[in-house]
């Protein structure tokens, strides 16, 4: 049986395939992601997870590796991590009151044989209004300036959300039940 490699520096996407069970590395991919606003947000996700195992498994090419990324969708515009705390609070202050979709895109990637499977998932967040207060608050806590959508739904923001339509993996980063069926599959075609 193959190893199973987490091309990701999010601990949050390790912890849920650890809850889930799942024995496996974590090597960061060093794939600089650039957000291309014309591309279809989920075509990006799924691309931009692709490039991040690629990255990996050139360097395993016995083993499969697992690549994520996530994206916010507001008003046709995709948003990933916020660059600054200005970009941050005018984020969130965009999501006040409103939904959004967030998206999470997965490869999972075998070099030898060749095999490279993408799925996306995508979830609707309402948010309740937030305060100027709460902004301020949140974005000073710097908990979401890493995250997709600049917040972090399983820690402090999960107080802003009044609605989730979708699987709360999917916003927190890895749809983890598909992702584990996609592995188990690729490891049998081997």
């Amino acid at each position: 049986m193959k190893k199973v490699i987490l091309a990701s520096s999010s601990a949050m996407r390790a912890k849920l395939l650890r809850k889930a069970g799942l024995n496996f590395t974590v090597i960061k991919s060093g794939y600089r992601e650039r957000l291309q606003a014309r591309k279809d947000p989920r075509k990006l996700v799924e691309f931009l997870a692709l490039q991040k195992a690629r990255t990996v498994a050139k360097k395993f090419p016995k083993d499969i590796v697992i690549g994520a990324d996530s994206v916010m969708v507001l008003d046709g515009k995709v948003f990933g991590k916020p660059k600054g705390a200005r970009e941050h609070s005018a984020m969130l202050k965009k999501m006040s009151g409103r939904s959004h979709v967030m998206l999470t895109g997965v490869a999972i990637v075998s070099a030898h044989p060749r095999s490279e499977k993408t799925f996306s998932h995508m979830a609707r967040v309402t948010f309740k209004r937030l305060s100027d207060n709460e902004i301020t608050s949140y974005v000073r806590a710097k908990e979401g300036s890493l995250a997709a959508g600049g917040y972090r739904i399983q820690k402090q923001a999960k107080q802003f959300v009044k609605n989730i339509r979708g699987n709360i993996d999917t916003v927190i980063g890895l749809p983890v039940k598909e992702t584990i069926q996609r592995i188990a599959a690729m490891q049998r075609e081997v």
